[in-house]
């Protein structure tokens, strides 16, 4: 576990070091991304060294899928605790004790974390919080004023920049959906890869369409509206029915624009929903089973702009109602509350932002792969923190928060007795490897920064760029509350279970096992 997470704790900090990953056939790819660095590892042919590789990327993992950040500040925490637990144990500590004790203390520290922290008032404090996760000024800057426009709940997404520009922005005003024609032979020769429908008819359905004998009937009321420029919007469109519309197309008989629906399964049909409720739309599903001959008009949607491409399909200004959109966003409202992990809670703040609200994206760009990938990790993490600091609110940065949470972890240490006392003060001293992580990748001695933090007001930090020991409110030291708490809660959670492990069982090998790498002993895990 050391192996693994002193190469992520070698990226913690404005001072953190970047780490490089060979790859077969391709350009090594290097990042300071603690995140990516343990997604990189790769297994170990000695099994006892990949058991305890695949533990401190589960460390990662779960800080990742909660926060989507602070997965280095989790894997040194977990370090931390992992040292002065097994040296407890090893003393003859009992392991359930333990684990007592830590978890007692995991909810007085995230307690004083939340007493702790601030909300966010301006704009400038985000662009902060977007420079420490980031390191990257100008990232920041772009991201915080991109937030300020799309508002608290517009969506800011991260993409790849086809121009030549290192970053650059672009706004959405509508729904975008991440799927493009089923065929090139709908572009319409403008030679900019994209269609664009006036004021179409919007046919939303979740069934396959093979067949023209299916289209027929609503396409010829179409058609005798006077408006013959249609969208469909359909789980598939092959064989005869993509041959019919192309033929139509090419007669001049539609204008026509066939597009997969977005997903699979029953979340393609709540996305057709969401697409129905924007641009007052029926969708056709086939739980109705309705024949399509009895289909009328008024199932279709309008709006008044549909811009299609290859990757992607833009609908502009649906003519839905709002009382019926805002009806939708309060159920998937309702649903991200319930969520159960941050990927759902992800995505449906997407669909919420895509119903009628402004869509941001951050578009990065490079001059080599190497360049681009680094910076969509940092633009990335830069939004997830920014995303939560709106949410929960900001504390001191630099490791300083929890320093600040040990005296809350003392106090319950003090209430505590035997092992259970021994678990708390493990995670106590555990608080401290943050800040001294830092330090030491700046080059500065990690007892000095801490002491002199430690003496500063609850707000105090040092600031590893400038070297300076700053209030870090003022001076822009922010990180957000539910980094600190995902970082706390993801080491305790591999704490308990390692420090209740006595048995390895792995697969034998044939060849004689490699000898673990000599690790020096250290009385400190810092």
């Amino acid at each position: 576990m050391d192996l693994a997470a002193n190469l992520v704790g070698a990226t913690l900090g404005p001072a953190g070091r970047n780490v490089a990953f060979s790859r077969a056939l391709r350009a090594p790819r290097i990042t300071n991304d603690g995140a990516t660095v343990a997604k990189e590892l790769d297994g170990l042919r000695n099994p006892i060294l990949d058991m305890g590789l695949q533990l401190v990327k589960h460390v990662a993992a779960t800080a990742d899928d909660v926060i989507g950040d602070g997965t280095t500040t989790a894997v040194v925490l977990a370090q931390a605790i992992l040292h002065r637990g097994l040296y407890n144990i090893a003393a003859g500590a009992e392991a359930s004790q333990l684990r007592k004790g830590l978890a007692t203390g995991s909810d007085a520290a995230t307690a004083a974390l939340r007493d702790l922290a601030r909300p966010v008032e301006s704009t400038q404090q985000l662009e902060h919080v977007a420079a420490v996760s980031s390191e990257d000024p100008p990232l920041a800057k772009m991201i915080a004023d991109a937030a300020e426009i799309v508002g608290p709940r517009g969506l800011l997404l991260v993409d790849f920049h086809r121009g030549t520009d290192r970053l650059a922005t672009r706004y959405v005003d509508g729904m975008q959906v991440d799927r493009g024609w089923l065929s090139p032979l709908f572009d319409d020769g403008c030679g900019r890869a994209q269609v664009s429908l006036d004021r179409p008819w919007i046919l939303l359905t979740d069934q396959d369409l093979s067949h023209e004998c299916t289209l027929v009937p609503l396409l010829d009321k179409v058609r005798r509206s006077g408006h013959a420029t249609v969208l469909i919007v359909a789980n598939s469109v092959r064989d005869r029915a993509l041959h019919f519309l192309l033929h139509n197309l090419d007669q001049g008989t539609l204008n026509v624009v066939a597009v997969q629906a977005p997903s699979f399964g029953s979340e393609m049909r709540e996305m057709l929903e969401d697409m129905a409720a924007l641009t007052g739309a029926t969708v056709v599903l086939d739980s109705l089973g309705v024949n399509w001959n009895d289909v009328p008009i008024n199932w279709l949607g309008r709006c008044r702009r549909a811009v299609v491409n290859r990757e992607a399909t833009v609908l502009l200004e649906g003519a839905g109602q709002r009382d019926d959109i805002k009806d939708r966003q309060r159920q998937l409202h309702a649903q991200c509350l319930h969520a159960q992990t941050e990927t759902s809670r992800r995505q449906l703040e997407h669909r919420i932002a895509r119903l009628g609200e402004a869509v941001g994206h951050i578009l990065v760009g490079g001059t080599t792969e190497l360049e681009r990938h680094a910076l969509k990790d940092k633009a990335e993490d830069a939004l997830s923190s920014v995303h939560h600091a709106r949410k929960a609110g900001v504390v001191p940065g630099g490791g300083a928060a929890f320093l600040r949470a040990q005296e809350a972890v003392a106090n319950v240490a003090a209430d505590l007795s035997g092992d259970a006392a021994a678990g708390a003060r493990t995670l106590h001293d555990a608080l401290e490897s943050p800040i001294r992580r830092i330090a030491r990748n700046a080059g500065e001695h990690p007892s000095v920064v801490t002491h002199r933090v430690r003496q500063m007001d609850s707000w105090g930090a040092w600031n590893a760029i400038s070297g300076e020991y700053v209030d870090a409110y003022v001076d822009g030291l922010l990180d957000p509350l539910a980094t600190g708490i995902a970082a706390i809660t993801a080491a305790t959670s591999i704490g308990h279970m390692v420090l209740a492990t006595d048995t390895i069982v792995c697969n034998r090998l044939s060849a004689p096992m490699p000898r673990a790498p000599h690790i020096a002993p250290t009385r400190r895990p810092y």
